[in-house]
């Protein structure tokens, strides 16, 4: 992962994601809004905290990681303002759940492709404030 680039942008449109209870709301930010901490220190400092995890293992590639600036919004609050996130899509990572085991028996391996992760970190501070998975080129996110 951290040999990948980032390709960070600024989302332009409203987004919802798809079969989220609560809903979620992706929103473009207010005119002259910012980020107060950039989304390549953020990435540095989740790299460190995931370090010697399923991320270290994740299948090599030279496409770029997409980072998004997006005003996040969930359940009642849907309509509110939201929170100024950066918006990261890991692709093609390892799922986190190996899947389902009978007792007594080897779980199965990791799918070392099998997902796609979303991570949401606070735009003004760093902190992760949510995520979510899915299969490995589904599409999650579309126009409201």
């Amino acid at each position: 992962m951290a040999s990948r680039p980032l390709l960070v942008w600024t989302l332009d449109r409203p987004l919802i994601l798809l079969g989220s209870e609560p809903p979620n709301r992706f929103d473009p930010p207010r005119r002259g809004e910012r980020a107060g901490v950039p989304a390549v220190t953020v990435f540095q400092a989740w790299l460190r905290a995931t370090k010697g995890s399923v991320y270290d293992r994740a299948i090599r590639s030279s496409r770029p990681i997409p980072v998004t600036l997006v005003r996040w919004s969930s359940g009642p609050e849907v309509m509110s303002p939201g929170r100024l996130t950066w918006l990261f899509q890991f692709t093609s990572v390892p799922c986190g759940e190996p899947g389902f085991a009978p007792p007594g028996g080897s779980p199965p391996p990791l799918d070392r492709d099998g997902c796609d992760e979303y991570a949401m970190f606070d735009a003004q501070s760093g902190a992760t404030v949510g995520g979510f998975s899915n299969t490995a080129g589904a599409v999650v996110l579309r126009a409201p």
